[in-house]
């Protein structure tokens, strides 16, 4: 290449307008010519470490299919000054490395991984500095290189070993009985947890994960330094058992300026006091809908025993008409008493300013949780007598059942993810670090995330593109980090369950969202409302644009405030569950979403479609970057996603052609196609017959 021609690259490469994506896309183009690559691995030097972990597909994806020495040079420097990037970038080879059928190019990745991990080992080595020293100097550098390299290789094989063990639980977990699972991974985690603090003690360093977040102030805490030995869940599946467990992490640099850390407040499991603190414990969302759904099947046990008690029909209509006369009596009652309450205060007002001035001081005076109004004190015997008459009607030992189950509130998410940190940060050796966090992760074994790691990656890219555009679109990405070719680590979403969770705890099944919205949101209901059409207007966007499958309410998620949340992305482009395309509808909607939107005529119905529309016409102005992201992942890949997908037929979805009023009219035909897609409502009866998830 001339002269002219590669000072006009140059000046390109260090141009403001210079993105990742186009940076990918010309190691590409021009891996044959090494004076272009050499001025595009100067630019690779100068990209931060957040963003490289974020194209970090795309980055091995393309060292495999070009084996460009300046970009393999690049990941060297990288293992060689930062460990979470070595892992991040060594696990994702590794697991292409496990796939890979052809023996040379399986040679080749092995090759890039054996040289990976020495540039670990070997760390940074300032030549310069050590020439300048004298013998004695130089002595002591080469002693002291030496046993930080010997003491990087244990640590990597720890590390490992650590990771391998995580997954296997797993694995192993689906070989106990479902009843017994908890208990045996929460001796598991004990055993692994004293792993993990022999790693600590030993190295002054945790397990280093490259977790990275989208708040700056906290996107070095990659460090595992502990698990939080109370809290583990068990995710019952026909293959396989994921679980859930909590984990602190810190900045590792702040190791160092920590000389002496404080002892675990609570270092064992078998602690005095640990079955209170597990009768106390609030658990997560999802631990709690087992709880109400176990209670409430109990409630359903209980009235059928009593049913069956009676032997003639009458009988079991009048104990139930008996309950319901009693039950609108007494709210009539208090209706009334109520109302001679409020006649009396104001007698009392009238009368004597003073004393009520009195009886005011004497109502602070008294604590808070001993004072109790007349109605209160009211409602307490009419509790009292409705729970004597219940004993006319119903068998004693079957009256505490019933009485638990009319009392008991439903009430979701009652601590924030927020509070509940809060109080487990006050049990850590690790609360004043200042990059402390606590995260909730996932861990799976069996299953290759690379394909739900890449539609993470692009739903990034999109809510990206909806923040910049100033949309009120909603999306909710989650961290994956691939550990091997069937194995990872995914976050876990707080203050959140799925749909069937919430069919299954309001009504079984009986309720609709609008219904169960109006219960559990109150008086939050039309935020919530609307927030809900904000988030499915989001992900029907991403759902058509990158044929997501596999969407049943098991995958469906409900956040604290309303939005719904997509998960588990194993299902897209050109595959679909069994190999076969049964899902065949844009995306997924329902009369049931209609209805929460208040029918197809309402305002809140136009909502949803401009909202769709605006999506559709920013996505397109940056349909050249996203088109980017598939042609360096297409090329030789072996992801099943990927495999005879025709690239074109994914950019013809954006309409790049089309007018504004033609969007319009595209999205109307995406909508109709969607509620009247018979096969949508037939997948998720095929869900409840297979799953017993809930449609």
């Amino acid at each position: 290449m001339n002269a002219d021609k590669l000072n006009s690259l140059k000046n390109f490469f260090e141009s403001e307008y210079f993105t990742p994506e186009m940076l990918l896309q010309n190691i590409s183009k021009y891996r044959d010519q090494p004076d272009v690559l050499n001025l595009l691995a100067e630019c690779l030097n100068k990209i931060p470490e957040k963003t490289i972990t974020f194209y970090s597909p795309q980055f091995c994806q393309l060292l495999i299919k070009t084996e460009v020495q300046q970009l393999f040079d690049f990941f060297k420097r990288l293992c060689s000054q930062s460990m979470s990037m070595f892992f991040n970038l060594y696990w994702l080879l590794g697991a292409y490395l496990q796939l890979e059928k052809q023996k040379k190019k399986k040679q080749k990745i092995d090759q890039f991984l054996r040289q990976m991990e020495m540039a670990m080992v070997n760390g940074q080595f300032n030549e310069k500095r050590f020439e300048s020293l004298d013998q004695e100097e130089q002595n002591k550098i080469l002693l002291r290189d030496f046993q930080e390299k010997d003491l990087r290789q244990e640590y990597f094989t720890e590390v490992q070993k650590f990771m391998g063990t995580l997954i296997k639980h797993s694995l192993v977990l689906r070989e106990f009985a479902r009843e017994d699972r908890k208990h045996h991974l929460k001796l598991l985690i004990q055993k692994q947890n004293q792993s993990l603090q022999r790693i600590v003690k030993k190295f002054q360093l945790g397990i280093s994960l490259p977790f990275y977040d989208d708040d700056k102030q906290q996107s070095n805490s990659y460090c595992i330094v502990n698990i939080l030995e109370k809290h583990q869940i068990c995710f019952h599946t026909k293959k396989r058992v994921p679980y859930l467990i909590l984990v602190e992490t810190i900045n590792p640099i702040e190791m160092n300026q920590y000389q002496v850390i404080p002892a675990q407040l609570q270092a064992n499991i078998e602690v005095a006091g640990y079955i209170e603190a597990q009768l106390n414990d609030q658990g997560f969302e999802r631990q709690m809908a087992q709880i109400d759904l176990e209670e409430q099947k109990l409630y359903h046990e209980a009235l059928e025993k009593i049913m069956k008690m009676e032997k003639k029909g009458k009988r079991q209509s009048q104990i139930m008409q008996s309950i319901d006369q009693y039950m609108q009596k007494q709210v009539k009652k208090q209706q009334i008493s109520d109302d001679q309450d409020k006649k009396n205060m104001e007698q009392q007002q009238q009368d004597s300013f003073q004393r009520k001035r009195l009886l005011s001081l004497q109502s602070i005076r008294q604590p808070q949780n001993q004072r109790k109004s007349r109605s209160q004190e009211k409602n307490e015997d009419k509790h009292q007598e409705f729970q004597k008459q219940l004993q006319l009607i119903l068998p004693v030992e079957k009256l505490y059942m019933l009485k638990k189950f009319k009392k008991r509130n439903f009430q979701l998410w009652e601590q924030t993810w927020e509070e509940k940190i809060q109080s487990y940060k006050k049990e850590s050796r690790y609360q004043n670090f200042p990059s402390f966090k606590i995260r909730p992760i996932i861990i799976k074994g069996g299953d290759d995330l690379r394909q739900e790691m890449f539609a993470i990656q692009m739903m990034k890219q999109f809510n990206r593109i909806f923040k910049e555009s100033d949309l009120k679109l909603y999306l909710r990405p989650y961290q994956i980090i691939v550990t091997s070719a069937n194995s990872g680590i995914v976050e876990y979403i707080p203050n959140t369950t799925s749909i069937d969770s919430l069919k299954k705890m309001y009504g079984n099944g009986t309720k609709t969202l609008y219904q169960i919205y109006q219960e559990v949101f109150g008086n939050s209901f039309e935020e919530a409302q609307k927030n809900f059409i904000e988030s499915l207007a989001s992900y029907s966007l991403f759902s058509y644009l990158m044929q997501i499958k596999d969407r049943h309410n098991g995958n469906l998620l409900i956040d604290d405030r309303g939005h719904i949340i997509h998960i588990d992305f194993g299902f897209l482009l050109q595959t679909s569950p069994g190999g076969v395309n049964f899902e065949s509808a844009p995306f997924k909607l329902t009369q049931e979403y209609v209805e929460l939107m208040k029918g197809r005529e309402s305002d809140y119905f136009g909502y949803f479609k401009t909202l769709m529309t605006k999506g559709f016409l920013a996505l397109k102005k940056y349909v050249i970057e996203i088109e980017n992201f598939f042609k360096i992942m297409v090329e030789k890949s072996d992801l099943p996603c990927f495999g005879n997908l025709d690239l074109k037929a994914f950019t013809n979805r954006f309409q790049l052609n089309a007018t504004d009023q033609e969007i319009m009219g595209l999205v109307d035909r995406l909508i109709n196609q969607s509620l009247s897609s018979w096969r949508t409502a037939q997948y998720d009866n095929f869900q409840k017959r297979t799953n017993g998830i809930l449609p």
